[in-house]
């Protein structure tokens, strides 16, 4: 029987020692700063090092913490970014939330809940409006949204402007009367000097709505 490797120890970490901890960030948010550190601290030692929680000894480090993070096709070792797959889960469940809202049958509760919570926060605020949102708020006024609905407003914000992927492009037509002026990541914006980005970087519902 031979130990693990580094590439091992990471995919170990990631699936079994990280799992608990993802799901709690997903669904309560991330721990405090300094505590989110040490995870991240303790992990790198477990995978570089071979060190457990409790292991006090002191060993040279032999591969950087930025270089265990990422899939090893890309030179990394396998070990889950934290911070960034937690975002990524919050991301999803944005993109549920807006093709849930979209849906001509009954909605999920959840989603009707949030839909009405917004809709009475800002009736501008549609569910499209998330696709051009910010990262981090106050989004409306001096408003703070509530922590749990300010992750998934906020977390399409951490990734690049939405593109149109279809073939053959949408074209303007008859669709466009239903579609929603606020956040409509298909709308040009004339103050980015033609440079071809959308509404992304001015979100329809800034402070000044």
């Amino acid at each position: 029987r031979f130990p693990l490797s580094a590439f091992g120890r990471a995919k170990a970490a990631s699936a079994y020692g990280l799992q608990t901890v993802t799901w709690h960030m997903e669904h309560g948010g991330p721990p405090p700063a300094p505590m989110l550190a040490q995870i991240e601290r303790l992990t790198a030692r477990l995978v570089d090092r071979k060190q457990g929680p409790e292991d006090q000894g002191q060993r040279l480090t032999g591969v950087p913490n930025g270089l265990l993070i990422g899939h090893p096709s890309a030179g990394g070792f396998g070990l889950l970014p934290l911070r960034q797959h937690t975002q990524a889960r919050h991301a999803v469940w944005a993109v549920r939330f807006i093709q849930g809202a979209m849906e001509s049958g009954d909605l999920h509760p959840w989603v009707r809940t949030l839909a009405t919570y917004l809709e009475l926060t800002h009736p501008a605020l549609q569910p499209w409006a998330l696709t051009t949102a910010k990262s981090t708020g106050p989004w409306i006024g001096e408003e703070n949204l509530p922590e749990d609905i300010s992750r998934i407003v906020g977390a399409l914000g951490y990734l690049p402007p939405p593109d149109d992927i279809c073939d053959p492009p949408l074209t303007p037509g008859d669709w466009c009367w239903a579609a929603a002026l606020w956040g409509n990541p298909l709308l040009p914006n004339n103050n980015t000097g033609g440079n071809g980005n959308n509404t992304y970087r001015h979100p329809g519902l800034e402070a000044h709505h």
